[in-house]
Formats: C-alpha cells, sequence, structure tokens
C-alpha cells in the first residue's frame, strides 16, 4: 500500500536575502473570537472571510487525561468501527498507550502499554493484513519499537523489527514503489535516516541520510514520494524519487537563518493541485524567524508567496479544512504560548483569525481528524509536559 503525501502545508521562515538555483532538471477580515462564560468556548466572526462560514467555534472537551508528558498522538481507526482512536507516545518512564474512541470523541484507555521512554509514533498497515499497526520510536536509544494489529486493537510487539533506534520521529512511507510502508526516523541532531520494509514489518537500514528536518510528499506529482529537505544554516532542497527509492537532485533555496527547530508540513494550500510547503524556524533557547510560504509549481520548484506568519519556537504544524469552505486552514502550535489558527482564502493567502486556544504548556503538536464523527475536524493536542497539563481534546462545533 502506497502513503503518498498529498494534502498539508509547510511553514518555511527564510532570510530576507536569498538566492535560488537549480539543482537538477526542472520545470520549474476576521474578527476576533469571544469566550462564552458558559461553555468556555471561544467563537469568531468569520463573516469577512471569503468562502467561510458565519462563524468558527471549537470547545474543549470535558475529558480530562491524566497529566503525563505525550511528544506526538497517532490517530487511526485501530479497531475497524469507522472511528479515529489515538495512540500516545508517553516520554520518560511513562507506557505508551492505546485508547479507543467510543465514537463521540471520548477515549477510553485500553489498558494496554507500548513500552516506556516514547517519543515518535506513525500508524500503517506494516504487514499488509489490512489494519493498522504501529511504530513507537524512543529518546533514550532503546530500539524502535513494532506493534501488529489483530484488526481488534489487539498490540503485539514484533521481535526484532528494528535492530536500532531509527530516531527521535517515524513517518511512514512506500519509498521504493514495492506496496508496502517503509519508514523515515529522524536522529537527533544527526540526520534522515530510511528503512527498508520487508513486507512483514521488518526493517532494515537503506545507506540514504539526509538532513535532520524533511518533509515527504509527491512533490513533481509523478506518483511516488519525494523529499523537501531543511538543513541548518544553510536551506532548503528538494531531492525526486525515481520511483524505486533513488533520490536526485532538484531545486534548492539558500537561507542562512534555517534552523534544525522548527516544522514542516505539506498541502496544495492554493488549489492548483500540486502540493505547497510551509516551515518555520525557531527555537526557545536561541531565535525564531517568520515563516512564510512557499508555492509549487506542479514539477517540485517551490517559489516565496511573499507571505509572512508569526515568528514561533518550537512550532507544530497542522493542516485541514477547519472553516468547512473546502480550503486547507493551518494550526501552529508554540512553545509556552497559545496555539493559533490561520484561514485560507482559497488561493493560499492565510489570514491570522485571531483564535488563541490552551496555554501555558508545550503543546507540541496539533493532530486533527473528526474525532465525535460529526463531519469536521477537531483537533488533539498533544502535551509535552513542560507544565502540569494533560493532553486535551478540542471539538469543532461548525456543525
Amino acid at each position: 500500500m502506497k502513503r503518498i503525501i498529498t494534502l498539508g502545508v509547510i511553514l518555511l521562515a527564510v532570510s530576507a536575502c536569498q538566492s535560488i538555483k537549480r539543482t537538477g532538471q526542472g520545470t520549474a477580515d476576521m474578527e476576533i473570537e469571544t469566550q462564552s462564560p458558559e461553555t468556555g468556548a471561544f467563537e469568531q466572526d468569520a463573516s469577512s472571510a471569503p468562502g467561510a462560514p458565519t462563524s468558527v467555534t471549537f470547545e474543549k472537551s470535558s475529558q480530562a487525561f491524566p497529566p503525563i508528558p505525550t511528544w506526538k498522538i497517532g490517530l487511526a481507526d485501530l479497531d475497524g468501527d469507522n472511528d479515529l482512536d489515538a495512540v500516545f507516545a508517553n516520554s520518560l518512564t511513562n507506557e505508551s498507550q492505546v485508547l479507543l474512541n467510543d465514537g463521540s470523541g471520548f477515549f477510553i484507555d485500553s489498558g494496554q502499554q507500548l513500552g516506556k521512554y516514547g517519543h515518535g509514533v506513525a500508524i500503517g498497515d506494516l504487514d499488509r493484513d489490512g489494519d493498522e499497526d504501529i511504530v513507537i520510536t524512543t529518546h533514550e536509544y532503546q530500539p524502535t519499537r513494532v506493534y501488529l494489529n489483530d484488526g481488534e486493537a489487539n498490540f503485539n510487539e514484533l521481535d526484532g523489527a528494528f535492530e536500532e533506534t531509527i530516531g527521535h520521529s517515524v513517518d511512514l512511507y512506500d519509498l521504493d514503489g514495492d506496496d508496502d510502508l517503509d519508514a523515515v526516523g529522524e536522529i537527533g541532531t544527526g540526520g534522515t535516516n530510511i528503512f527498508l520494509n520487508d513486507g512483514n514489518g521488518l526493517f532494515s537500514a537503506s545507506d540514504l541520510t539526509y538532513p535532520r528536518t524533511s518533509i515527504w510528499g509527491d512533490l513533481d506529482s509523478d506518483g511516488d514520494v519525494d523529499v523537501l529537505i531543511k538543513e541548518d544554516r544553510v536551506g532548503y532542497s528538494v531531492y525526486l524519487n525515481n520511483g524505486q527509492g533513488n533520490f536526485t537532485p532538484h531545486w534548492h533555496m539558500d537561507d542562512v537563518k534555517a534552523m534544525d527547530i522548527g516544522d514542516m508540513a505539506l498541502g496544495d494550500v492554493d488549489g492548483d493541485g500540486d502540493l505547497d510547503a510551509l516551515v518555520t524556524n525557531g527555537f526557545h533557547q536561541t531565535n525564531s524567524y517568520p515563516g512564510r510560504v512557499l508555492l509549487n509549481d506542479g514539477s517540485g520548484w517551490f517559489e516565496d508567496s511573499g507571505q509572512r506568519l508569526t515568528a514561533v519556537t518550537n512550532a507544530g504544524v497542522s493542516l485541514g479544512d477547519l472553516d468547512g469552505d473546502d480550503d486547507l486552514d493551518l494550526v501552529l502550535t508554540d512553545y509556552m504560548e497559545p496555539c493559533q489558527i490561520w484561514l485560507n482564502d482559497g488561493n493560499g493567502k492565510f489570514t491570522d483569525s485571531g483564535f488563541r486556544f490552551g496555554d501555558d504548556q508545550f503543546y507540541r503538536y496539533a493532530h486533527l481528524g473528526d474525532l465525535d464523527g460529526d463531519g469536521d475536524l477537531d483537533i488533539f493536542l498533544s502535551t509535552f509536559g513542560m507544565g502540569e497539563g494533560p493532553n486535551e481534546v478540542w471539538l469543532n462545533q461548525r456543525r
């Protein structure tokens, strides 16, 4: 099964002075929300936004999770009942967890323990049996773990799936065109490594290594998975896949302000059928720079849109249609600051909605999905535990 990103976004901070060069063949107003005293929900008047509904409202779920540091959350239908369940990659000596959704956005701990020192998590069908399996990475350099699903959300660890840690984070894509999901891992400040799946969930290291921060998707619209990388104090580059896992350099933009820290995402933000990019650069102990939106010409060649987004630190970036107008909006998380929502006008221009939610926590990622089954996108915040707050569910009240 191929997994290719076809929707997403990248926040990109680049210097004011930049040079662009080809390295391969290339074709190349919103009112501020108000808070309801009865429900605590945030409401914003979006009537002036093109294509937007009259309001966007999120209400925090009443469910309280234990105050355990969670780096990342995986969302997928684990038990085959047509709703999104959750996997918490819990840090330190806390066991990672499987939580099952009752269909209304309320999550029940299954009691399964998926090991300590969790960091990254990715979900996909690793053994090609039609259900969703789990990969969990650790932050203590223990071997990365694979858990196979029996189809009813009962998970068993697969011995020897990885011989080593593949890094602090993990993503799954079919990189070599053999119809199984391979793994991409980032190791601290080291780099991005690729591990190939034998089709049964057993992985072996490839010879390919890229700089630490990368995002993967079909950048040239040829049906395979390419990569956009960010290299500290160097800039951004695209490498194109020939469909068999061989990558060649295609595009580069210099940026001495590029940082390892700061997430990227991909998505068709301007509605022209290709993947555009958003990138952030920022670290709470050093500097942060405004984000930018890069637009793809369809060949994997990017140009700066000229937009400037809020400078954030340790940012998480997520894209999804939050207001029901059929374009990709943006959720941006920050270090010990409230999360932000930016609305898209349909042409790739984002406006800060003024919507803020959450406070005084390290909300590392905002995970989007229809958690309560009402047809719109909700938000599951993973909280890394710098404060006392637990993970949070915010339900979209659009419908």
